[in-house]
């Protein structure tokens, strides 16, 4: 369960980076800074994605199937 703290951080940062995005998007605000935005969530995407992977193997790996 290490990754659970990690993957609850991230999803609030991307979630306010998005929300942010959304807010300069309607304010006509600058490009580049949009732009810098959406590079920066993309990584925090990227980044729990591969959280979650390695959450999922964690829980999944305490299952131990008989043959």
């Amino acid at each position: 369960m290490p990754y659970r703290e990690q993957i609850r951080k991230l999803t609030v940062t991307h979630n306010a980076l998005d929300t942010e995005i959304k807010r300069l998007e309607m304010l006509s605000a600058d490009q580049d800074r949009i732009t810098e935005l959406k590079r920066r969530k993309l990584m925090f995407k990227n980044e729990l994605s591969k959280l979650h992977k390695l959450q999922w193997e964690e829980d999944h790996e305490r299952v131990k199937f008989d043959d």
